[in-house]
Order: C-alpha cells, then sequence, then structure tokens
C-alpha cells in the first residue's frame, strides 16, 4: 500500500513540501527526539499506522531533499519519496539502532531507492552527496541533527568499506532495504545458512568498527 494512501494524503511529496511546526523539529533533535523516531519506529514495525503518520511528518522533507539531490526530475523524486516510505512502512523491522540513528537509516534507505531510480534511468547526472541538502526547504531537523545524521552516514559507510564486496552488499540490502534471508538467498544464488553466517558474521565486525 502507498504510504501517501496510508496517511491520507494526495501527494506525499507535496506533504513533505509543507509540513511545519515546533513538534516536527522536537521529534528528531536532542536525545529525547532521538529516543522518539526509534520508537515510532518500532511502532512502524507493528503496524501502527498512527506512528507511521508520525514519521512521515517529522522526516519526509529531509528524504525528500535526499531524492532531489540524486534525481534530476522532480516527479522522479516524488515517486521514489513513496517508494521509500513503502520499504519503511514494510521493513521498519529491519532497523537496527546499533548500526545507526533512525533519521540515518531512513535517509540511507531513501538514498538507496533514489540510486536504484537513477541507475535504472540510465541517468547521466553525476550523484550528488546527501550531506545538509540545504538548497530543500526543510522543517526538520535542523542543521546540528542533520549534520549529526550525516557523520554518522560517513562512519557507516566507512565501517561497510571494510566488508568485501559480496558481504557488503549483502548487509545494506537486509539493512537498508530490510530484505529477508531467503530474498539475499536467492538474490545471491548462495545457501540460506551460508547467508546467514555472513550476515551475522558481517554485522559483527561492523558493529565492532563503528564501536572503535
Amino acid at each position: 500500500m502507498r504510504p501517501a494512501h496510508l496517511l491520507g494524503y494526495r501527494d506525499a511529496a507535496e506533504g513533505a513540501g509543507t509540513l511545519s511546526g515546533e513538534g516536527v523539529v522536537d521529534t528528531v533533535e536532542s536525545r529525547h527526539g532521538v529516543e522518539h523516531l526509534r520508537g515510532m519506529l518500532q511502532a512502524v514495525a507493528r503496524g501502527d499506522r498512527v506512528a507511521f503518520e508520525g514519521l512521515y511528518r517529522a522526516t519526509s522533507a529531509k528524504l525528500f531533499g535526499v531524492c532531489v539531490r540524486i534525481l534530476p526530475k522532480r516527479s522522479d523524486a516524488e515517486e521514489v519519496l513513496q517508494e521509500a516510505y513503502t520499504t519503511i512502512w514494510r521493513k521498519a523491522g529491519s532497523y537496527d539502532a546499533a548500526i545507526a540513528s533512525p533519521i540515518t537509516w531512513l535517509m540511507m534507505v531513501a538514498r538507496n531507492k533514489a540510486i536504484d531510480r537513477a541507475r535504472s534511468t540510465d541517468s547521466e547526472r553525476v550523484l550528488d552527496p546527501i550531506d545538509v541538502a540545504g538548497d530543500i526547504v526543510d522543517s526538520g531537523p535542523a542543521i546540528a541533527s542533520t549534520v549529526e545524521a550525516d557523520d554518522d552516514r560517513r562512519r557507516l559507510d566507512r565501517c561497510l568499506e571494510e566488508l568485501d564486496a559480496t558481504r557488503q552488499r549483502l548487509v545494506r540490502t537486509a539493512f537498508f532495504d530490510g530484505a529477508t534471508y531467503e530474498e539475499l538467498a536467492s538474490r545471491s544464488g548462495a545457501p540460506l545458512g551460508t547467508v546467514k553466517s555472513w550476515i551475522r558474521r558481517s554485522l559483527l565486525k561492523l558493529k565492532a568498527c563503528l564501536e572503535r
């Protein structure tokens, strides 16, 4: 089901450009705000539509900024934003707070979807970094939390690069796209038990790297 329908919005991207209010900033700022986002993700994983609406309101402007930075056509960015929230709705249970902050995970889901779209349409545009997305009107998070999220993304990218290409691809697909072990085994052509072992060992290595 499309997130716009879940939330009752006519257009998810239109909502992303117009949301405002102190509650949005409070949702993503401070330690309490991070815990609140984590709580909403946990509730979304249980199928809570009210929590999903709150998550969307708090983060959609930032995720739309990520999509616009990567995709040259606004219509593509709007479609990818909806695809990202469809994935978030279906795969929120795959989020692991030990690996990334909530906003970092959400931004990476959107970034991966946008990159997939750019590749599928043979886009020749150079992919811009998502660092701050300062040219997009954004009601939250504010600069401090955005920079912190971007720093988390850089650290996560560096640690992922320590894994070999196959395991890096599997972890990215499992963590940011929410793929199941069975789906990963089918895509990679490796036995299910082998894939589980690869993912388990890779996550242990990744967590150790992030704790350094």
